[in-house]
Formats: C-alpha cells, structure tokens, sequence
C-alpha cells in the first residue's frame, strides 16, 4: 500500500528546487510550540521571579511562552502596586499579554477590587487577537504599604511541567530509597520507592494545597533541584533525623521559588567545595539536622537569598561560611559546628537572629552596614 503524505510537516531544512515547501510562518510555529502549554520556561535567566521593596515589584529575567509566541525578559522589569487605600483587601494578577496584531508580548499588573469579604482576581482577557495569562497573584492588605514573599504566589502551571496534574487534591506521601527503589519502576509508594530523590520531587503538582512529604531512606544521593512551588499547603523532604549521618547527599541542593513552607530534614552532604544547600526566594523555609563535615575550609555550608526562615540542629564544620543570608531573615537556633572561617554572615539588608549555640568560626560573625546579627 502506497504511503499517504500529511496535509502538513515540518520543519525541514531547504534544498535547491523545493519552492515553498520549506517555507515557514510564525503561525506555524506557534502552533507547534502550543503543544507545550502556557506559562514560565523554567530554566531560562532567574524564571522570571518577583521580589519586593515596599509596593514595588522586581520582575527578574526569564521567559514566558503564550499560545506558542515567547517573551524573553533579559533585564529585571519595575511593576508598582497600588495601595490599598479603603482598608480593604485586594487580589492584583500580574500578568503576560500577547498581542498578535501589534506582535508584541508585555507584562503588567491587573488591578482587582478592594473587598470586605473575599476578593476576587480580575478577569483575564482572551481574545481572538489577545491573550493573557496570569503570572503571579498579588494580595494588598488594607492600610498596608509593604508587601512579604508570601503575598505573591505564582499563579500558572510551569511551560515545562504540563505532564504533572497542576494541583494537589489531597495529602501526598512518596518514599525513595537508594538501595531497593527504581525511577523506573517504582511508584513512590512504601513498597515500590523511588531510587533519586529528584525523582520524587518531580512527581509534585507545583500548587500544592495539602501536605507533600517525601521520606528518605538511608543511602547515597546525588542532588536535587525543588523550584516554583505555591499554594496553601507544605513540602517536606525527611531523611534521617536522629542520624543524618546516614543519609548522605553528594553534591549541591537547591531550593527556590517557594511561596509556601519548604520543610528539609535529616541529612548530610559530602560536598566538599561550593553551597552544599542554597535557598534562593523562598518565604517560608525550616532546614533541620543538616550536616556539612568538610576536610578543609571552604565553600558554603547554607547560603541563603532573598528568603525567610529558621536554620536548626545543624551541624557545619570546615566551611567558608557556616551560614551566609542575603536580603534575607534568618533565625539561627541551636546549631554546632567548627573550624569555619566565618560562622555567620550577613549582607544587603539582612538579619540573622541568633538563639542558643551557633557554629564557630575563625570570624564568629560578619555582616555590612545594612545588615544585623543578633
């Protein structure tokens, strides 16, 4: 039986004689790239993250594909929220609007209606010539002239994650475990586990309104990646709390863009040179019985970046810095370790708030003019 050509394919690359078959359009294209969904590139400059000065939004760079047309962000962008001036609340979006006839793709923010009850988003406008796409959701409390990180959550599901479910609907429990698990075969439960850790973590809905927690087993692990995670609900990531020791991390961990709790628990990283564990955005974190034992000074044990939350029970030894913050809130309680050159440190608008013991250093603390340890 004789093949039958498609009405439509492509794309190739162009030969001498083929006229217009090879001949492309962006419509085409676009109607390609449709086919990976709406919302942010994940992995592209900084995922276009938002950070806050009062009622001012820092739009970081990234990319944001809509009905198969890209915005590229290379330069942080300025949003400015009104204040709530009623002492109500309000829901602002900030959104990605493509415009096919004037060709252009823009964000900006959408300003919703101050409430006394629940507010409400504004609508989102879908046009045969106009699309657009919630990025982020903006909560302006009444009388309030500041915003926090957990008051912009991410709205959309990531470009690069349409074959994960994009919201919990219940309580979510998945195991991994080096020696018996498979990223093959297994399914995450207690019987079947996963082999990575990462894995794991990419089975998760990135709006997360229940608890997700991922228990570790034992083992050798290679790093992970958690990003881009919002919601009502927690993350926690739980090795061996009583002998982190046991279960060993081999290279870097990072947690970012989280606007909901990130829990990491139980476990020792054999890193030794670089950030062992970054926290990069994220408004809620706690990190407990983390373990860093280096042989020389050097790297750092927990570096953390624009983000709020509490370092406990850690032990770092042999590090550059023990912990470093950068516009970020940190309360350090209850942690040990030695032979660091510095124990802590804090910069650009940072404050650690230290409670109990805390890791020693050459330098016990350092911090710049903007910054506090105390």
């Amino acid at each position: 039986m004789a093949a039958v050509l498609c009405d439509n394919y492509g794309f190739f690359d162009y030969a001498d004689g083929d006229g217009t078959i090879t001949e492309y359009n962006s419509s085409e294209f676009a109607d390609f790239l449709k086919l990976f969904g709406n919302g942010i590139a994940y992995g592209i400059g900084y995922n276009l993250a938002c950070t806050s000065t009062g009622l001012v939004v820092t739009m970081q760079t990234g990319t944001v594909m809509i009905q198969g047309r890209a915005g590229m962000v290379t330069s942080d962008k300025t949003l400015n929220i009104s204040a709530a001036t009623s002492g109500y609340t309000r829901i602002d979006l900030i959104i990605a609007r493509m415009n096919v006839t004037d060709r252009t793709v823009e964000v900006e923010v959408l300003q919703g209606t101050e409430s006394a009850g629940t507010p409400v988003a504004p609508t989102l406008t879908t046009t045969a010539t106009t699309y657009e796409i919630a990025l982020y959701r903006v909560k302006i409390t009444g009388g309030s002239t500041t915003l926090i990180l957990s008051d912009i959550r991410p709205y959309v599901v990531p470009f690069q994650q349409i074959s994960v479910p994009s919201i919990t609907t219940a309580a979510i429990t998945l195991y991994v475990n080096a020696a018996t698990g498979s990223d093959t075969t297994g399914d995450g439960s207690s019987s079947a586990p996963y082999a990575t850790i990462q894995k794991a973590i990419n089975q998760i809905p990135p709006i997360i309104n229940h608890t997700v927690t991922i228990n570790v087993a034992d083992g050798t692990y290679v790093g992970f990646t958690a990003q881009g995670y919002s919601g009502y609900g927690s993350i926690s990531i739980i090795g061996n709390t009583t002998t982190p020791a046991n279960c060993i991390i081999s290279s870097a961990v990072s947690l970012k863009y989280f606007s909901m709790p990130i829990i990491f628990s139980g476990f020792s990283s054999s890193l030794t040179a670089g950030e062992n564990l970054a926290i990069t955005d994220c408004a809620d974190f706690t990190i407990n019985y983390f373990r860093v034992v280096r042989s020389t000074a050097a790297g750092t044990g927990i570096a953390v970046r624009r983000s709020k939350g509490e370092i406990a029970n850690c032990t770092l030894t042999y590090n550059n810095f023990a912990i470093w913050a950068y516009m970020s809130d940190v309360y350090s309680n209850t942690n040990s370790g030695s032979s660091n050159n510095y124990g802590l440190g804090a910069y650009k608008h940072s404050g650690i708030q230290k409670t109990s013991t805390q890791p020693a250093g050459t330098t016990a603390e350092t911090y710049d003019a903007t910054s506090v340890i105390g």
